[in-house]
C-alpha cells in the first residue's frame, strides 16, 4: 500500500509567507506556511516554471489537502529594502512630476519559526513530490528567495 501523506519540517532562520493583505511597499507574512507558498516549494522542486505550473500542475497541486502544526510561531521581524534604482518615482512637488529613485519597501519576516506542514493526496502524486524535495531541480526557499531551510525539508 502506498502512503498518501507527505510531512515536510519547515525551519529557517527567517520565513516569509505571503498574505493576501500583502502590498508592493509593505510586504506582511501570514503567522504560517500558506499552500499556495508550498506548492511554489514543490513547483521549484519539480523544476515547473509558472506558464508550466498553471496549465498541468496546479489543478493537481491545489488538490491536495494541508494542514499545518506551528511548533515555534517565531519572532516577527522587518526589514527595508531599496527597489527601482532608476525608476521614475512620484514627488510632491506637483501633479504628475516625477524624478528618478528608489522606493522604500519594508518586507515583514518570521525568525526561528518551525512548522510541521501535512500533505495528503494521491498516492502517486505523493511519492513524486516526496523524491522532487528530497533533489530539488531549484533551490528550495521558505517563502521568500532569501529565507532558506536550515534543515532538510
Amino acid at each position: 500500500m502506498s502512503a498518501n501523506s507527505l510531512f515536510l519540517r519547515l525551519e529557517g532562520p527567517m520565513q516569509a509567507w505571503g498574505a493576501h493583505e500583502s502590498k508592493f511597499v509593505i510586504r506582511r507574512t501570514s503567522e504560517a506556511p500558506t499552500k499556495s507558498g508550498v506548492i511554489g516549494m514543490f513547483c521549484a522542486a519539480l523544476g515547473v516554471s509558472r506558464s508550466r505550473a498553471a496549465e498541468e500542475w496546479l489543478p493537481k497541486l491545489n488538490a491536495l489537502r494541508m494542514g499545518v502544526r506551528i511548533d515555534l510561531p517565531g519572532i516577527r521581524w522587518w526589514d527595508y529594502h531599496t527597489v527601482g534604482a532608476g525608476m521614475q518615482m512620484r514627488i510632491a512637488e506637483g501633479e504628475g512630476k516625477t524624478k528618478p529613485g528608489a522606493m522604500l519597501t519594508r518586507r515583514e519576516y518570521l525568525c526561528d519559526a518551525s512548522f510541521l506542514v501535512a500533505l495528503q493526496g494521491e498516492p502517486t502524486l505523493i511519492a513524486e513530490l516526496e523524491a522532487a524535495v528530497k533533489a530539488p531541480c531549484w533551490t528550495l526557499y521558505l517563502g521568500r528567495k532569501c529565507c532558506p531551510p536550515s534543515r532538510p525539508l
